[in-house]
């Protein structure tokens, strides 16, 4: 991990992966580090705390859950389709109140996708627009309801779903 000081703006890992990693690491290198913890939610730091500070967000919990293969992926995926849309110019310019956000659309999206079968399950049943109203549901109350539930299905959808390549491009601090 030290071969990443000053060359990564985020590391995110898992706490199976590395374990006990606040212990190894005291004080941060990355202007952030993301640990997920699976269904125990997530924590992070930012390198604007000289003494490591961890802050942690508590996960969505969805019923029915179907399948947690590709979690961490699409976690990562809503991180950064957040921090695309708020344009900011620099990772370094962000606090800890932005990160926070960045990283609950992550965990919305990740808790999404554990409602289909297969890493790439949501990505075949839903369209992006279906997406953004459910994590736009999940990050204003915390929970989807019944009546949103029974609309996500297994169905494949026709066509694929297609982010445009040029929303997901983030400036880097170089």
């Amino acid at each position: 991990m030290k071969e990443c000081n000053g060359v990564v703006d985020i590391v995110k890992f898992s706490h199976e992966r590395i374990p006990n990693f606040e212990v190894k690491f005291p004080y941060g290198f990355a202007k952030v580090e993301i640990e997920t913890l699976g269904s125990n939610g997530i924590k992070f730091r930012t390198n604007k705390s000289k003494v490591g500070k961890w802050h942690y967000l508590a996960p969505f919990k969805l019923p029915n859950v179907r399948d947690t293969a590709g979690a961490g992926d699409w976690c990562s995926a809503g991180i950064i389709a957040h921090l695309a849309e708020l344009q900011t110019p620099k990772i370094s310019s962000l606090n800890v109140k932005d990160w926070s956000n960045a990283i609950n659309s992550g965990q919305s999206y990740a808790a999404i996708s554990c409602l289909f079968v297969g890493a790439r399950g949501l990505m075949y049943s839903i369209g992006s627009q279906k997406l953004k109203t459910l994590t736009s549901e999940l990050l204003t109350y915390g929970k989807l309801d019944e009546k949103t539930l029974k609309t996500v299905s297994d169905k494949p959808i026709q066509g694929e779903m297609k982010l445009s390549i040029s929303k997901l491009l983030v400036n880097v601090d170089f």
